[in-house]
């Protein structure tokens, strides 16, 4: 079966953050107005940390679990984002394209890896 989030096509105006907002809408329900579309250029990891910043209010700290936002960071910039899905992380970048890592794959990817999941989705 054809699963679009598989196949995406990563570029500027579709990066890891447009990836996981995507797929948090599409597949977990997420709001889209709790996942905003921000327009940021990748390379521009301190804009990326300050939208990150914006919708913390929606999110809270989680382990893995399906649909948390998985967080690469460096020091306090974060640098990358990905998805739980099942036991795998779902990203997307300009030098790997989209990629299914396990969770210990992706972690090794990083000096910190921080798990967020939206508050209607959190395990009570």
């Amino acid at each position: 079966m054809f699963d679009k989030f598989d196949c995406w096509k990563y570029s500027d105006f579709h990066n890891c953050w447009d990836y996981v907002r995507e797929f948090l809408i599409d597949r977990a329900g997420v709001p889209s107005e709790d996942v905003p579309k921000y327009g940021i250029c990748p390379d521009d990891k301190k804009a990326m940390t300050l939208a990150a910043r914006n919708v913390e209010k929606t999110f809270t700290l989680c382990e893995p679990q399906q649909f948390a936002i998985a967080c690469h960071f460096m020091g306090k910039i974060i640098t990358h984002v990905g998805v739980v899905d099942g036991d795998r992380i779902r990203h997307t970048g300009r030098t790997q394209g989209t990629t299914k890592s396990t969770i210990k794959e992706f972690e090794s990817m990083s000096p910190k890896t921080i798990y967020k999941i939206h508050k209607s989705l959190c395990r009570s």
